[in-house]
């Protein structure tokens, strides 16, 4: 969500020294890092008014937009903690991002090209052009090839599942697969094939399991950095009114899965 302050509260041991009424600001309200949290604020941003944490808030700079902000808080920051906390993706490194178009993708794919990463990714021929324009080294056509056998895809450092594609995982830990290297990397926040344990999978992968975000101010204060000096780009799709019809036509929208990027809802 992206919005503006309207209440700050000094009790607590959460610091509000920073912020005031009326500022500019944007986050990923997920409820303490928990589904379910058994105290404190419920996660969600479907709503007129958000209770959060003054912790888990960025201030939103003048250059970006309020549409901007909303859309790359949660993929924004999905992306950023796959690459760089979970696959530790740096300058050098070689990944495959599957589902290229997608939301999470598109940042992702950006983000680890910023960090001097050569990145290959996935897609259909629809949105190849879409694609094509985030700067990607190679892209594999899903629909007439088998990623898992391209020439270029052997002894990558990691792969990076941000569509749930059906037994990725399968493919790059059969016994004659070379796509990853020994000691390589695997995370996706679609799929649970690799499990929730990230070392199970040791030797053959230094790190494999299905991850879900966690609150992070810093970065989203780097992603609204990178957007606001032009070297991130967000893809807004569609943008709905507030209410519960335009609420129920967005979440329609998003899973007849002919999107690509964020949608956003106004109010």
């Amino acid at each position: 969500f992206s919005g503006t302050t309207v209440a700050v509260s000094a009790d607590g041991a959460d610091s509000s020294a920073s912020f005031k009424v009326g500022d500019d600001v944007f986050a990923v309200n997920w409820g303490q890092n928990q589904h379910k949290p058994s105290q404190g604020p419920l996660g969600g941003a479907f709503a007129e008014y958000i209770t959060i944490p003054t912790s888990a808030l960025s201030k939103k700079p003048a250059g970006i937009t309020h549409q901007q902000a909303a859309a790359v808080a949660l993929v924004g920051t999905t992306a950023y903690e796959c690459l760089f906390d979970c696959l530790k993706i740096q300058k050098g490194s070689k990944v495959l991002i599957l589902g290229g178009p997608t939301a999470v993708g598109s940042i992702a794919i950006q983000l680890a090209k910023n960090a001097g990463a050569w990145v290959a990714t996935t897609s259909s021929p629809r949105n190849m052009d879409y694609v094509k324009s985030l700067g990607p080294d190679l892209i594999s056509n899903y629909r007439e090839e088998d990623w898992s056998k391209h020439d270029e895809l052997v002894g990558i450092d990691a792969v990076f599942d941000a569509v749930g594609e059906s037994g990725a995982f399968a493919k790059i830990s059969a016994e004659d697969s070379k796509v990853v290297k020994q000691g390589g990397s695997f995370v996706s926040i679609a799929s649970f094939d690799a499990g929730f344990e990230p070392n199970a999978h040791k030797p053959r992968f230094d790190f494999a399991s299905f991850f879900c975000l966690y609150n992070s101010s810093k970065v989203q204060d780097m992603l609204a950095a990178d957007l606001s000096d032009g070297k991130l780009k967000v893809s807004i799709d569609k943008e709905f009114p507030f209410s519960r019809e335009g609420a129920a036509e967005m979440i329609k929208y998003i899973e007849s899965g002919k999107g690509r990027g964020k949608n956003v809802m106004n109010m």
